[in-house]
């Protein structure tokens, strides 16, 4: 032992006290001690000194051993005695003696006293340091119990009988189901004992009260050994997470919540970290980009949301990235265009925000964004239809006064070729003046058309027949033949069959005038319905039900820098042309509720889309 032992040692025989010194003078400096002779000299040295322990005879002068246990604290006592007595020895005992050694006449009992002392001292901190153990247990936050191997509670601490309303004597010494996997409550150990003989068992379980109510804990049982390993006790230490799984409940409520709201949001929200790498995206968001949640997680925003993947990712100004760079808020005021993953290019309205925590760090960005293609569509389409209205109006008021003009010279001209002789001059310059007035008279008739005034006359017709009859009529004698691909049973549509053929003729030459070597016109006619249109949601409006006729060419095609003017009044790239025919024929569907739009390469050819409203029940 590295400390000396300080003793007290009281006696009032005087052999005794020299049979002691040489005995702890023949140990060296391990022991060190004071002598007394009485009890009360043992009290005044006790209140003066410190000991770790005292032995003592059983008789003195002024009194007992038993007087010197009473006054002792946490101090252990080993009582020597010649009169051997063994009810004296059980008091003793009982009276918190450590040991009590018999007297001999040749003093055999001091060759054990030192053994004797060193385990009193051992047992005294074993005793301590249980009785430190037993009081952190006790106050501790946590559950704690211990049960035998019968199962059987040896022992809780007050947290859990506060905690679950029970007394001491409810669990001590019973068999008893406290604690319980979610799944098996059969009322024993539940195997959870069985579980943890071997290495132990963490995890989420549940507290049963005295009130027969559970609530859930997070369970560790593992067992108490003795020095040859083998399991003696169980313990189990559990802490009550009730506001923990309230918590996680609220939170993943909370999150459902976020996630439904996201998912309703007609936008496309992506959300990246610090890095710019994406980790969250909403439907609204795969459907516009093209990219899933699953593919886009963990890919730099760059690549996700950008005017060409893949490439001059450098010269597409990422609102991500800005945020990032300036860590504030970036709005758009004009419209962007992406190309999607199919690559498809989209004009975009969108802002970006910087997500920051309650400090103010920045953890990432989240970018809201919408698909204005098909509006900013339908507002070209309106401004389309206005300036052609406007347009409509004067031409209407112009080829009504012109009309009346051609009438009365057409009226005179007659009048003079019929007073004139077929062979004089003036008959040839009066018939080259009637010719010029017809023509004047028909542009009159398409002006007339294209205004207001030439609304259609509609009536219940097969579209499919009209598109047959004036495509073959238009291409006849050409080196261009019309390939027809139509629905078996095309919907009845209400139109007016002049000025639809009319229609069909100006786009089928408008085809063979872009073929001057010849070739094939594609001509398709479809029924739309509600599930077969929802690609072109934004741009078929006021009717459940289109035709949709497509005439398809392999000419050289329109440029993008002329192709919005293309319906434009007296717009043409022809030498001899009125510019009037896709105008009139754009005002003629337009005026029959319906749409035409054209889309076009250069040296590939152009496609022109007629939707015309139809009944599917007639």
């Amino acid at each position: 032992m590295d400390e000396t032992i300080n003793i007290l040692y009281v006696e009032d025989d005087q052999v005794d006290r020299i049979a002691f010194e040489r005995l702890i003078k023949s140990r060296g400096a391990i022991f060190s001690y004071s002598m007394a002779t009485s009890v009360e000299e043992a009290r005044r040295l006790l209140e003066s000194q410190t000991f770790q322990i005292i032995i003592t005879d059983y008789s003195l002068d002024d009194g007992t051993a038993f007087d010197l246990i009473q006054i002792l604290k946490d101090i252990p006592v080993i009582i020597v005695t010649g009169a051997g007595d063994e009810e004296i020895a059980v008091n003793a005992m009982k009276a918190g003696a450590y040991d009590y050694l018999i007297k001999d006449a040749e003093r055999n009992y001091l060759k054990i006293l030192p053994i004797t002392v060193e385990n009193a001292l051992r047992h005294r901190r074993e005793d301590q340091q249980f009785r430190l153990l037993s009081q952190a247990l006790m106050n501790i936050n946590d559950m704690v119990s211990i049960i035998d191997l019968e199962e059987k509670y040896v022992f809780v601490n007050d947290s859990l009988l506060k905690i679950c309303g029970y007394d001491y004597a409810d669990l001590i010494d019973k068999r008893f189901c406290l604690f319980y996997e979610k799944n098996d409550i059969s009322g024993e150990l539940c195997g959870i004992c069985a579980k943890a003989i071997s290495e132990g068992w963490k995890g989420e379980a549940y507290c049963r009260k005295k009130n027969g109510r559970s609530f859930p804990v997070y369970l560790s049982v593992s067992t108490i050994t003795d020095k040859k390993g083998q399991a003696q006790y169980y313990i189990g230490v559990a802490n009550d997470i009730t506001l923990n799984k309230q918590s996680e409940e609220a939170l993943a409520a909370e999150k459902e919540r976020l996630a439904v709201t996201l998912q309703s949001i007609d936008g496309g929200v992506i959300a990246t970290d610090t890095a710019g790498k994406v980790s969250l995206m909403n439907k609204a968001a795969e459907q516009i980009t093209g990219w899933s949640l699953e593919e886009a997680k963990g890919r730099p925003i760059t690549g996700i949301y950008s005017k060409d993947v893949g490439k001059n990712i450098k010269a597409f100004k990422n609102p991500v990235m800005e945020v990032l760079e300036t860590g504030a808020l970036v709005r758009n005021d004009m419209p962007r265009e992406i190309i999607t993953r199919d690559g498809t290019a989209r004009m975009i309205a969108d802002n970006a925000s910087p997500i920051k925590t309650r400090s103010g760090n920045i953890i990432g960005v989240v970018l809201v964004f919408r698909d204005i293609t098909e509006k900013l569509k339908m507002e070209e389409e309106l401004e389309k239809s206005q300036k052609l209205e406007s347009l409509g109006v004067l031409a209407g008021g112009i080829a009504h006064d012109f009309n009346n003009i051609l009438t009365v010279i057409l009226g005179n001209i007659s009048l003079a070729l019929d007073d004139s002789l077929p062979k004089k001059s003036i008959f040839t310059f009066l018939e080259d003046a009637l010719k010029a007035s017809g023509q004047a008279q028909r542009l009159t008739k398409q002006l007339l058309t294209f205004s207001k005034g030439g609304a259609p006359i509609k009536k219940n017709a097969s579209i499919a027949d009209i598109i047959k009859e004036s495509a073959e009529f238009a291409s006849h004698g050409s080196n261009v033949a019309c390939d027809f691909q139509m629905d078996e049973d095309i919907w009845a549509t209400e139109v007016d069959e002049g000025q639809i053929g009319q229609v069909i003729n100006n786009l089928v030459i408008n085809a063979i005038q872009a073929m001057p070597n010849g070739g094939n016109i594609r001509i398709t006619v479809e029924n739309l319905d509600e599930r077969s249109r929802q690609d072109l949601k934004g741009i078929l409006i006021g009717a459940e039900h289109f035709v949709r006729i497509t005439i398809r060419d392999q000419g050289i095609g329109i440029s993008k820098t002329i192709i919005n003017r293309i319906f434009d009044p007296y717009f043409t790239t022809k030498k001899k042309g009125s510019g009037l025919g896709l105008a009139t024929s754009y005002s003629i569907i337009r005026n029959h509720g319906g749409y035409l739009t054209v889309e076009s390469e250069v040296d590939v050819g152009t496609t022109f889309t007629l939707f015309l409203p139809a009944n599917p029940f007639v």
